[in-house]
C-alpha cells in the first residue's frame, strides 16, 4: 500500500465535527473552498458564514498555531480589526483531525466581511492608499506586542539561507552562479541594526485584507512572526511586481503613501524596500517549490523556475539603483 501524502476530508464529515467542537449551532453547509499549503473550508451555520483552517500533517507545531491563535485574539483586544478564532466548547480555540499522513490541527475563524481590493484597475492606486493605510492600523495595534516561544521568528535564515538553498535545488546549473551572487547581496542588506523588528503579520500580498466600506479586515496570520518590518512591508510590492508587471511605480507609491498616513516608516526600513522586495519573492518561490509534489508541477514546474530566476534578474539593477519608491525623505 503507497504512503498518503496528503489527505482531503470530506466536508459534510467536518461539518459535524464542527458542531461537535464549536457552539456555532447546526452547520448547513461545510465545502472545500482552497487545498493549497492550508486547506480551508467555507462553512454556513446559523445564517453566518465561517472559514475552517486545516493546517497539513507536520506544517505547524501545536504550540506555534496556539501562539498564532493568542497573537490574533491580542490585536483584537488592542483595537485592531481582524478575522478572530472561534472558542471551541472546551474553552480552547484548536481541534485535532485525524489523519493518514499524521494529526492534522484545525481552527475556525470568523468571516473577513466584504472582498478583496483591485490593484490592475483605474482605481488602483487609490485602493493601494487603503491597504497601505489598513497594514499601519494592524501594526500600530501590534506595537510593544510579544509573541509566545512557541511562535517562529524570522531571522536571516528562515526567510533568504533555506529559501536559496531550496531554490539551488530547482534551477537549470547555468542560472546557479547568479541566484549564488544574488543571495550573497541581499545577506548584505539583512545585516543593518537599523532595520525595525515588531509582530507581523506575515502575508500582506495584496489579498490578506478584505474591505467592506471603510472597514478593513486582516485575516491569515498563518506566517505571523516576529520580525523586519522592512520586509512585511515589501510583501505589496512582492504581489503587485508579479501579478502586474515589473514597475508598477505608481501602484506601490501609494502604497507606502497610505502607510504614513497612519504610521511613519523608519528610514532605514524604506531603503531596505528593494532588497526586501527580492527576499519576499524569493521566500514566496521556495514555499511553492518545496510543496509542488503536493499541489503539483503543472503550477510550479521548471517554467515557474525560470520566470523567478527572471524576475530576480531584473530586479537586481534595483539594489544598485533603487526605486522612488524605496528612497527615504
Amino acid at each position: 500500500m503507497s504512503a498518503v501524502l496528503h489527505t482531503l476530508f470530506d466536508g459534510e464529515a467536518l461539518g459535524r465535527r464542527v458542531e461537535e467542537q464549536f457552539d456555532v449551532g447546526a452547520v448547513t453547509q461545510c465545502r472545500l473552498w482552497r487545498s493549497f499549503i492550508n486547506d480551508v473550508y467555507r462553512l454556513e451555520a446559523s445564517g453566518q458564514v465561517w472559514w475552517l483552517r486545516v493546517h497539513p500533517a507536520g506544517w505547524r507545531s501545536t504550540a506555534q498555531t496556539q501562539a498564532e491563535v493568542e497573537a490574533i485574539l491580542a490585536i483584537a483586544a488592542a483595537g485592531g480589526s481582524v478575522a478572530a478564532p472561534n472558542p471551541t466548547r472546551d474553552g480552547g480555540h484548536l481541534f485535532e483531525v485525524a489523519a493518514s499522513e499524521g494529526p492534522r490541527n484545525a481552527v475556525l475563524f470568523a468571516n473577513a466581511a466584504g472582498a478583496e481590493l483591485a490593484f490592475g484597475s483605474d482605481d488602483g492606486v487609490v485602493n493601494a492608499a487603503r491597504y497601505g493605510a489598513a497594514c499601519a492600523r494592524l501594526h500600530n495595534a501590534c506595537e510593544g506586542m510579544a509573541l509566545s516561544a512557541g511562535r517562529m521568528a524570522w531571522d536571516a535564515d528562515f526567510i533568504l539561507t533555506r529559501p536559496v538553498q531550496s531554490l539551488l535545488k530547482c534551477v537549470r546549473p547555468g542560472n546557479r552562479a547568479d541566484l549564488h551572487r544574488i543571495g550573497a547581496r541581499l545577506t548584505e542588506a539583512l545585516a543593518s541594526p537599523e532595520l525595525t523588528r515588531g509582530f507581523c503579520n506575515g502575508d500582506l500580498n495584496t489579498q490578506n485584507i478584505h474591505f467592506a466600506g471603510d472597514k478593513a479586515t486582516v485575516f491569515d496570520f498563518d506566517c505571523s512572526a516576529t520580525g523586519w518590518r522592512a520586509f512585511e512591508l515589501s510583501a505589496f510590492a512582492r504581489g503587485v511586481t508579479w501579478r502586474l508587471g515589473v514597475e508598477p511605480e505608481g501602484v506601490i507609491a501609494s502604497f507606502y503613501d497610505g502607510y504614513r498616513s497612519e504610521r511613519g516608516i523608519a528610514a532605514a526600513d524604506i531603503e531596505a524596500q528593494a532588497p526586501m522586495l527580492m527576499i519576499q519573492r524569493l521566500w514566496v518561490g521556495a514555499l511553492h517549490l518545496d510543496g509542488a509534489d503536493r499541489w503539483g508541477e503543472g503550477m510550479f514546474g521548471q517554467p515557474y523556475v525560470d520566470g523567478l530566476m527572471m524576475w530576480l534578474r531584473q530586479w537586481e539593477g534595483a539594489l544598485d539603483s533603487p526605486p522612488a519608491w524605496s528612497r527615504a525623505g
